[in-house]
């Protein structure tokens, strides 16, 4: 699972990645590296892999809300 997060080209993609598989689909140190990419590792320790994707998923989609918030805010004013 952890190559096929890394061919993701973004967090949309990694989201539906996430949301595609089942806890057995990940190793342990496949999630934790994974983890460590999103900057969720603090945040997970002790967690079983339900909860941990739930958090990574979590991590995932407030960091694409940003990104729509910062396209947003960058987007050039269009009169009409």
């Amino acid at each position: 699972m952890l190559r096929e997060f890394i061919k993701c080209s973004g967090p949309e993609e990694r989201i539906r990645l996430i949301d595609e598989s089942v806890p057995s689909d990940w190793d342990e140190s496949e999630l934790a590296t994974v983890c460590q990419i999103a900057g969720v590792t603090d945040r997970v320790a002790g967690m079983d892999v339900e909860e941990t994707l739930e958090v990574l998923r979590s991590a995932l989609s407030d960091k694409l809300d940003e990104s729509l918030e910062d396209d947003e805010v960058n987007r050039p004013f269009h009169r009409m």
